[in-house]
């Protein structure tokens, strides 16, 4: 326990019996919350001048991050104000795509901490990328989980979308069976609707993909497996400015 622990804890324990003022209790968790948004902001400083890194694991002030998020879950009752703080955390690792930092902290504080929409597609994003490296299973199936955690809270999100297309056209590429019928049917929803704009995202996403030498083969799976669903797809995107 560090001090500030230690007097929440005291706190907690004299105002059952005393009814201490609620206005101290308070003023401590203000100032555990602004250490919290400090730590924040001095990592992502970090982050921005360290973009070269792949990681910040070594990085003591991301541990400090962490076991202030970890210790402040029970003691913060403004649980908006943590989420916050750690989907911000994640928007910072994933703009300089250190994936191990981001499926690190998925690890820690999924089950107590809601994530947005944003931070499960950077999760699924992250852990994609994790698969496409090593290939192991755990992060096929993280990332596919993330997303459609990501598309059950925003449904007309594109980039989860893209992720689950993409994770199975690495599968294709590795000659690993793909279901091309329940991908399709994928497809036509997205296509589907007059919702424009999930079709037009998922594609934006699709064509970043693409400028990417070591990622263009997935691209390039699509059409060949998906061809009528994925020139629909493009024509939207292109006729998207007009």
């Amino acid at each position: 326990m560090d001090r500030i622990e230690i007097i929440l804890a005291v706190i907690t324990l004299l105002g059952g019996y005393f009814g201490l003022p609620k206005l101290i209790e308070a003023g401590i968790r203000k100032y555990q919350n602004n250490r919290i948004k400090s730590k924040a902001g001095k990592l992502a400083s970090k982050i921005s001048l360290d973009r070269e890194k792949k990681s910040m694991r070594d990085e003591p002030l991301f541990d400090e991050l962490k076991q202030l998020l970890w210790k402040a879950k029970e003691s913060i009752k403004n649980k908006d104000f943590l989420q916050n703080q750690l989907n911000i955390t994640i928007r910072n690792l994933y703009d300089s795509t250190m994936y191990d930092d981001i499926q690190e902290l998925r690890e820690s504080f999924e089950e107590y901490f809601e994530f947005s929409d944003e931070s499960w597609a950077n999760i699924a994003i992250a852990n994609m990328n994790l698969y496409h490296w090593d290939g192991m299973k755990e992060y096929r199936d993280y990332a596919l989980s993330a997303a459609w955690k990501s598309i059950s809270k925003r449904p007309n999100y594109g980039d989860p979308k893209a992720v689950i297309l993409l994770v199975n056209m690495i599968d294709h590429s590795r000659g690993r069976e793909i279901n091309t019928e329940e991908l399709r049917e994928f497809l036509s929803e997205i296509l589907s609707g007059e919702d424009l704009m999930v079709s037009r995202t998922t594609y934006n996403y699709l064509e970043l993909i693409r400028q990417i030498p070591a990622w263009e083969k997935y691209f390039n799976h699509l059409f060949e497996l998906f061809p009528d669903e994925m020139e629909k797809m493009k024509q939207r995107f292109e006729n998207s400015d007009k």
